[in-house]
């Protein structure tokens, strides 16, 4: 719990006297109202804090937007093309020497992005409520669609051969047992478990 506080410090620090101040003021209330009045859990208002900031910085760098009833649709989409090209450079890591150098980024999962759309959804329902915009237009955006992997199935040889393991271990089993049944019978041991 320490660890998300100091991401609460980092990022309210972070917008303090940005020109996105008020979309980061509206975020803080969002995810206030999620975790403490709805109740949800750590890792869903993680990511919802993940997703959304990274929106404001997108539309604080490239869109330019101050306020959430500036958000069209082209924009959530230029965003989702943005998280799909990879373009994402900007991001450094620092050196031990002190030196900043860039690190390449991989474009974002189709399921990641859909992750996303639907915490911008949540976010932008909440701001329709509290009527900071009048229309939610990320609902108006389609969830991109990713192939299911089909199982792997077995071939008439594989099964076979999975048939014949099967049989031995089965006849392995029964000879055992028919074993044991003829000695306790020779024997004259009871069958009984005490």
């Amino acid at each position: 719990m320490g660890k998300q506080l100091r991401n609460e410090d980092k990022d309210k620090k972070k917008y303090e006297n940005s020109k996105v101040k008020d979309l980061a003021v509206h975020a803080e209330k969002f995810l206030y109202y999620e975790e403490v009045i709805l109740g949800k859990s750590y890792n869903t208002v993680r990511s919802y804090r993940r997703d959304i900031y990274q929106f404001i910085d997108y539309l604080d760098e490239y869109e330019e937007i101050t306020k959430f009833d500036e958000v069209e649709t082209i924009t959530v989409r230029s965003f989702i093309a943005y998280l799909n090209s990879g373009d994402k450079s900007r991001q450094a890591s620092t050196e031990s020497n002190g030196e900043k150098k860039e690190k390449p980024v991989n474009p974002v999962s189709k399921r990641s992005i859909n992750r996303k759309i639907s915490a911008l959804r949540t976010f932008f329902k909440y701001l329709q409520e509290k009527q900071v915009v009048k229309v939610n237009k990320i609902s108006y955006i389609a969830m991109p669609k990713f192939e299911k992997e089909l199982p792997n199935i077995l071939n008439k040889e594989d099964l076979n051969k999975l048939r014949d393991v099967i049989n031995t271990a089965a006849k392995k089993t029964a000879t055992k047992t028919a074993a044991k049944s003829s000695a306790k019978k020779t024997t004259g041991t009871k069958t009984g478990k005490k």
